[in-house]
């Protein structure tokens, strides 16, 4: 139903400058107690930005964001491991925090401008676009890379998909690259 399409909206930025920031709101899960308020949004758990590394914004059952600290994990692991932000995303959503239990998803974006979206729940309505005006959307588990690029300003379809993590990337959201190629 509608109330399916409602939820957290979380939004991530690099810049020309090479500035990333991160932003997440939530009006927390569908019957919480009244007056309680999401977690996702906590920075280090849900949200977190850094210049040396990426920003992040995560969607999901907030307490097992907060526990893993998966935003600041992500940036952990692309700082002291070496990974790159769609490795990270998918190491920290696809494994440590299916481990806890916890399920959700989250959009990230590297200092090189590569975009990560993995999600470990059933979907998660996500979207990028790029400096020329180029975007791309996907809902569910259905692919996001390459379905719906557009120019925002003329309407027109561009000619080439957004590109995924390998020509065989699988249609599941999890990890796909920077508009630009």
């Amino acid at each position: 139903g509608r109330e399916s399409l409602m939820g957290t909206v979380g939004a991530v930025a690099l810049d020309a400058a090479g500035n990333l920031a991160a932003a997440t709101s939530t009006g927390g899960m569908t019957g919480k107690k009244w007056g309680r308020v999401g977690d996702s949004p906590i920075i280090g758990a849900g949200t977190y930005a850094a210049n040396d590394c990426c920003a992040v914004s995560a969607t999901g059952h907030g307490e097992f964001f907060i526990r893993a600290a998966v935003a600041h994990e992500i940036a952990s692991l692309i700082r002291y491991r070496g990974l790159d932000v769609v490795e990270a995303a998918d190491e920290v959503v696809m494994q440590q925090l299916v481990r806890l239990g916890g399920s959700g998803g989250v959009i990230a974006v590297g200092r090189d401008g590569r975009i990560a979206m993995p999600f470990n729940s059933e979907g998660m309505l996500r979207g990028a676009m790029d400096s020329r005006g180029l975007f791309a959307t996907g809902t569910k588990s259905a692919p996001w890379c390459g379905r719906r690029r557009r120019r925002v300003s003329s309407g027109r379809t561009a000619s080439r998909p957004f590109q995924g993590t390998s020509p065989t990337a699988p249609p599941c959201g999890r990890a796909c690259r920077d508009p630009t190629g």
